[in-house]
């Protein structure tokens, strides 16, 4: 067995999406798209001719020769299920994946499907975070499935508080995480800066300010024209109990229902998922303190997933 450690690097997100005019946001596949070798109304006689009732319909063979964007305009604006090709194309392709997520943290956060510009907007930062010219690597990554929050599709047993997050990486380890989720009208949850060590963090002192501070600083600078939310440091601790309860509870279920002795995964689970469990409990009021410290924290909230969020006012990372 292969274990999957690290996340997706940048490079995975190397298409370039290009925004269409506002009246045609929610049906993207209609405006022509640069290097698409057929017009939008070139595919509309192919789907006429071969008798297919809409673009929705081709299936794989045909428009999955087209470009990486007429094939993602497409899935984007779909209200109904594609072809089962394309569907198995959007779960297991990397970069396909991606914008499945973007597109599904929005419809799970919002219950509003998500407008095509604004998908290009969160691709377009997340391709464009980055954390300096400070030894910093930065990987992306969201979680298994459609879930909300849980373990993560490519790092090993690194758990996400949102559905996307970028993993940060100092000489080839993982050293801190920033889980977040996006919700409708460009709004950017933060739910997660959490080190992967407690001690041993020497790389902060290549900060110039408070690392919760910095990682904001950067996520403003990637996403410009998203409003930045922090989520409550209490609500945040409480989920994560119950979650790690949760996981224990469930393994221990499993393993009395099945009467063998328990496998070494899910052993190593049991024992991480106590750790986490035990560090909150002793550290929760430092836990609901670095997420209530953070400067320019306001009074406007936003509930997500059971948890309550703050509006950051844009002076936040100074």
């Amino acid at each position: 067995m292969t274990l999957k450690i690290n996340g997706l690097h940048l490079s995975f997100m190397s298409e370039i999406l290009h925004k269409v005019p506002v009246h045609l946001d929610k049906y993207p596949y209609l405006h022509p798209t640069p290097d698409d070798r057929f017009t939008p109304k070139q595919w509309q006689e192919l789907c006429d001719e071969l008798e297919y009732q809409s673009i929705f319909r081709l299936p794989l063979s045909l428009i999955g020769r087209t470009s990486f964007e007429t094939l993602c305009r497409v899935y984007s604006g779909s209200r109904v299920m594609l072809n089962e090709h394309i569907e198995d194309l959007f779960q297991r392709s990397p970069p396909h994946r991606l914008l499945s997520k973007r597109k599904n943290s929005i419809w799970r956060s919002s219950l509003i499907h998500a407008g095509w510009n604004e998908i290009v907007e969160a691709w377009q930062g997340l391709h464009r975070f980055e954390m300096g010219n400070l030894g910093l690597e930065v990987e992306v990554d969201h979680t298994t499935g459609f879930n909300t929050h849980g373990y993560a599709e490519y790092s090993y047993n690194t758990y996400l508080d949102g559905s996307m997050a970028f993993l940060i990486k100092y000489r080839g380890a993982h050293v801190l995480t920033i889980g977040f989720t996006f919700a409708s009208c460009k709004r950017l949850l933060i739910q997660q800066i959490q080190f992967t060590q407690r001690t041993g963090n020497r790389w902060l002192f290549k900060l110039p300010i408070h690392y919760a501070s910095f990682v904001i600083s950067k996520l403003r600078s990637a996403f410009p024209n998203h409003r930045l939310y922090i989520v409550s440091g209490v609500d945040l601790a409480e989920r994560s109990i119950q979650n790690y309860k949760s996981t224990i509870a469930r393994i221990e279920a499993k393993r009395s229902q099945s009467g063998k002795p328990i496998s070494t995964y899910d052993y190593e689970r049991i024992l991480k998922a106590q750790s986490s469990l035990d560090h909150i409990l002793r550290d929760k009021e430092r836990i609901i303190s670095v997420y209530k410290s953070i400067p320019n924290y306001s009074n406007k909230q936003l509930s997500c997933h059971g948890m309550r969020h703050f509006l950051l006012t844009p002076s936040a990372d100074t």
